[in-house]
């Protein structure tokens, strides 16, 4: 996750060997992006479990942010954390 030029950029990557079905690229950035109302979808040709990206989105609200990014880590972790 980025701001550039006021707006929010996301990008989620997993590893194949770290794929599962609790937890891939989509699931995970799909987190970040429903407190914020992002659009998350796959590069052209890409895996979606493997490597996702969230339409660039313009905030103002820190703690929207903050918050969206808490609910990562905490998905995140929880995953890799076992």
């Amino acid at each position: 996750m980025a701001l550039h030029n006021e707006e929010i950029i996301a990008r989620a990557c997993v590893p194949p060997t770290r794929i599962s079905d609790g937890f891939n690229a989509i699931s995970w950035l799909k987190k970040f992006a429903k407190g914020l109302e992002g659009i998350v979808s796959a590069p052209k040709g890409k895996n979606p479990k493997e490597v996702v990206n969230m339409k660039p989105l313009k905030t103002s609200q820190s703690s929207d942010v903050e918050s969206a990014l808490e609910k990562c880590r905490a998905y995140a972790s929880s995953h890799f954390n076992k």
